[in-house]
């Protein structure tokens, strides 16, 4: 009984860290929605992060980024960009990103300052419309996912 007891720990902490850790996390369009109030402070946000070369940008969700895809594709006259700038926040430190390809096209929780002008001054062509991003902390996503970083 005492090796089944050790197995069932052994298990269960294995789990429990491969897991994220639990963070009441924001959204894009929440820190979009005030930034000043978030400026330069830490915060936990989850989204979807695409990690390419030409954009380095966690979105609100993957349903909202393929919504405004496919509008974008369709050429609707109708169509208005600009209501979706809202749900995007630059990634300002893609490069420390990039070698983990499994980071693309993924659902995330991350962590990291907040910075409410990225683009003052700035010319990036992967950047959102709006002037916001998220500096991620490299060492807490680490920790937050080890089986994307154990090689």
């Amino acid at each position: 009984m005492k090796k089944l007891n050790a197995l069932v720990l052994v298990l269960v902490a294995g789990c429990a860290h491969s897991a994220p850790l639990s963070d009441d996390a924001t959204s894009p369009s929440v820190l979009n929605a005030a930034p000043q109030q978030y400026r330069d402070k830490t915060v936990v946000v989850e989204g979807y992060l695409t990690l390419v070369p030409e954009a380095h940008n966690l979105y609100q969700s993957k349903e909202l980024k393929a919504e405004f895809e496919r509008r974008w594709d369709a050429e609707d006259p109708s169509f208005d960009p600009k209501t979706y700038q809202e749900y995007c926040l630059t990634v300002a430190n893609p490069g420390a990103l990039m070698e983990k390809q499994q980071l693309n096209g993924i659902t995330i929780t991350v962590r990291g300052k907040f910075l409410a002008n990225y683009l003052d001054g700035k010319i990036d062509l992967g950047a959102c419309p709006l002037p916001t991003a998220i500096l991620i902390d490299v060492d807490d996503l680490k920790q937050r996912y080890p089986s994307i970083f154990s090689n």
